[in-house]
């Protein structure tokens, strides 16, 4: 959203520039906080946009036929992901001090500018202007004359070739144009929802030979998580979206979208399929799990995969990118019958796995009253004699997705130890209780 209030004059090139230099020499989200702070701030008053409006109703998003082209507010905004600002703007900014090392200029498509040109335009100013030619390309009007105003402010305006208004998924440069580097940051995590995958695919063919994408990689892989445990088996890599995968898309291969991973043995508790997204910027420059609102590791919780059997995913290039994800469950603790008041676990006491699955049940609403009702005092002298606090064990009980994790709390809980003998004393009350409930 545009203010009216003609405020850029109260920002001038130097402070621009010389925060730019104190961003690109922080090492840490902490040490740059500030600097960004102040870096954005800046182009916003240079802009005139108000970043977080107190009203703001419409979405100026644009659907593009790959994927959704984010407003420029939004674009705005994603300046504030400290992390993925500071180590792109250095990886730009390493990428063309390192092909000025080899030729005299170096030619940039930037693709996605949104408002600010964040990642380049604050930049511009470092390098000399015959040494430096970018062309700036980005779908909403809105945003390029809001960059426009940047450029003139920093005057660097005999860096910029062009300015386009266009789809990155479908525009073409003119016949002579081609690029050293193209850049483009028009993602989210696990390549969802945005066009990244078809821009770069489709604009690679404009590099030239020795050229490169910033980022240079987008990796995203499998893995088998625990929400109990935390822990997390790789089971492979889904995809990277690099120059070689842009390149076999542009020619019509598509099975780099596609693929299977093996499900290994492993615990019970490993239900939950995480993808995470690794970014590399350029050189070192990467983003790693967590450090950025692009690399969040995304969840499909409870899938139960079956070990020994086959995760199978297709990455789809439409409107919508996404992943779309096919597996063998193994069947929920829900989905299976009831068992018999004598099917024990490791512990050995009657009827506590039976109120262990009847909770597993009752959480999906398969629990039928009257078991529930008949049950009831039986389940609570069970508790009784295991001398274990009712609340806690119930509270444990409906926690758990492991029956070894309840039979463990009750080992821990019980004020006594839980030995043969009192586990045949136990099972002895159980079964009279069990004897007078069906008579």
């Amino acid at each position: 959203m545009m203010t009216d209030a003609g405020t850029s004059n109260l920002v001038s090139a130097e402070t621009i520039i010389d925060t730019t230099q104190k961003l690109l020499g922080a090492t840490s989200a902490g040490d740059a906080r500030p600097h960004l702070d102040a870096l954005v701030s800046a182009l916003a008053t240079v802009t005139g946009i108000d970043l977080y409006p107190s009203c703001y109703n419409e979405d100026l998003s644009t659907q593009t036929g790959f994927g959704k082209a984010i407003s420029p507010l939004e674009a705005g905004r994603c300046a504030w992901d400290i992390e993925r600002t500071r180590i792109f703007m250095a990886g730009v900014y390493q990428a063309i001090q390192d092909v000025l090392q080899r030729q005299e200029r170096v030619e940039l498509l930037y693709a996605g500018t949104g408002p600010f040109g964040l990642l380049l335009a604050p930049l511009a100013p470092l390098f000399p202007a015959d040494r430096l030619r970018v062309t700036l390309l980005d779908i909403h009007e809105a945003s390029l004359e809001a960059l426009q105003k940047v450029i003139s402010l920093l005057k660097v305006s005999d860096r910029v070739a062009h300015i386009v208004c266009a789809d990155a998924t479908v525009w073409t440069p003119p016949a002579s144009e081609s690029y050293d580097i193209l850049l483009s940051e028009t993602m989210k995590h696990m390549l969802q929802q945005e066009p990244q995958v078809k821009i770069f695919s489709h604009l690679q063919q404009f590099l030239n030979p020795d050229g490169m994408l910033i980022p240079a990689s987008v990796q995203l892989d499998a893995w088998l998580h625990s929400s109990e445990s935390g822990k997390n088996i790789h089971l492979g890599e889904l995809l990277t979206l690099d120059r070689s995968m842009a390149l076999a898309l542009h020619a019509g291969d598509d099975s780099c979208l596609s693929g299977s991973l093996l499900i290994p043995e492993c615990e019970e508790d490993m239900t939950d399929l995480k993808v995470t997204t690794f970014i590399r910027i350029y050189g070192d420059h990467c983003l790693q799990e967590n450090q950025s609102q692009l690399t969040l590791p995304r969840y499909k919780k409870n899938i139960r995969p079956v070990p020994g059997s086959t995760l199978n995913f297709h990455y789809h290039l439409n409107d919508y990118p996404d992943f779309e994800f096919s597996y063998r469950s193994r069947p929920a603790t829900a989905d299976l019958p009831l068992p018999d008041s004598l099917e024990v676990g490791e512990l050995g006491v009657y009827h506590l796995k039976r109120i262990w699955s009847k909770a597993a049940h009752a959480k999906v609403g398969k629990l039928d009253e009257a078991v529930r009702s008949r049950e009831w005092l039986l389940d609570q002298l069970v508790f009784e004699l295991l001398g274990a606090p009712m609340e806690k064990a119930l509270a444990t009980i409906y926690q758990s997705r492991r029956f070894q994790d309840v039979e463990q709390w009750f080992k821990e809980a019980s004020e006594d130890d839980i030995s043969a003998h009192r586990v045949s004393a136990i099972n002895a009350r159980v079964v009279d209780e069990l004897e007078a409930l069906r008579g």
